[in-house]
């Protein structure tokens, strides 16, 4: 993963030197920025860390996507903070990716299957919430500013874990515990933040607990179906050719990439202190990134206090819904 830019330019410079006007790309090990020609220099060559075999490979992806990418765009790509998939979304995304190769029919088929996921996934509302609801879902779903084409159209399951984590909430609306929480596992092992959304069935069991002494069956089903789902999901993960480390990597190529303040954030962290004109290109990126750091430790007291009174107001309100509502409401 680190070495990823480095050898499409040493692949590009055995090729047709499409990046010959790229000026600056990230080095993936520190996520600075460096010249093509200080990047390529380091570590060993790419040549013998692939293999013959795997390069001839690899420079035949290059040349594949040097076909249908303009120019231009190599310049932004080249400068993005890299891969940071999980271990398991990895594993069948990769799996899929194998098998569509560098074939543009094959390619455009897997990168449909984010737009049957959603309408399976708008399905799932009508069969749970009614065609009220699923209307409503249908509109916000075409038309909000987060699934514009323009930003993930496309891709490659980009968006399997919205599809999963809705369909989550419409089995429990159904009462089927055990399989709402198998789907919430599947997207918290694609994205990790969907397990939140737990946190309202969570309150709600430790009220009854409080209040009765004992956890009511239905949830035990759903964290049944969360823990097995997980422990599927972390099995597969592991699978890789790095093993159970893929996880552990994982986990610091995120933190990295939480690390360092980017204009397309959401969230409490960036709503009490705005980026302004962050331009996370400029050559001073460092500097801006460690001033933005420092700006946040000072504000972190009011950001705590904050989290703290959504927090009781969370579980105030939890305690007067129902399930699947109490489950919705983990979007705070």
């Amino acid at each position: 993963r680190q070495d990823l830019y480095r050898c499409t330019l040493e692949a590009d410079d055995e090729l047709d030197r499409q990046m010959i006007d790229v000026d600056r790309v990230r080095d993936l090990r520190t996520l600075g920025f460096v010249t093509p020609g200080e990047l390529v220099d380091e570590g060993e060559p790419c040549r013998e860390i692939f293999g013959a075999a795997r390069w001839d490979e690899f420079k035949r992806d290059i040349e594949f996507f040097y076909e249908i990418t303009p120019r231009r765009m190599w310049a932004r790509i080249l400068i993005d903070k890299g891969y940071n998939g999980t271990p398991a979304w990895t594993r069948y995304a990769g799996a899929l990716a194998t098998w569509a190769g560098p074939d543009e029919a094959r390619l455009t088929l897997v990168c449909l299957l984010d737009e049957v996921l959603i309408v399976l996934m708008l399905l799932g509302v009508l069969w749970a919430f009614g065609p009220r609801t699923f209307l409503v879902a249908t509109i916000f779903v075409g038309v909000n500013f987060a699934t514009r084409f323009q930003h993930v159209g496309g891709s490659l399951l980009r968006l399997d874990w919205l599809a999963t984590l809705v369909l989550s909430l419409c089995a429990l609306k159904k009462e089927r515990y055990a399989l709402s929480g198998l789907l919430l596992a599947h997207a918290t092992a694609a994205r990790v933040f969907p397990a939140l959304f737990a946190a309202g069935l969570v309150a709600r069991a430790a009220l009854d607990l409080i209040k009765d002494r004992r956890v009511d069956r239905r949830y035990l089903r759903f964290a049944a179906g969360v823990l097995a789902g997980l422990a599927l999901f972390g099995l597969l993960g592991a699978t890789g050719p790095r093993g159970a480390t893929a996880w552990s990597e994982f986990a610091d190529n995120i933190a990295a990439h939480s690390g360092a303040p980017a204009g397309k954030r959401i969230g409490l962290k960036y709503v009490i202190q705005p980026l302004g004109r962050l331009v996370v290109h400029e050559d001073d990126t460092e500097s801006r990134n460690r001033a933005l750091r420092e700006r946040w430790e000072r504000r972190r007291p009011l950001a705590l206090a904050l989290a703290a009174a959504a927090l009781l107001l969370f579980v105030v309100a939890v305690r007067r819904l129902d399930d699947a509502h109490a489950f919705a409401l983990g979007v705070i």
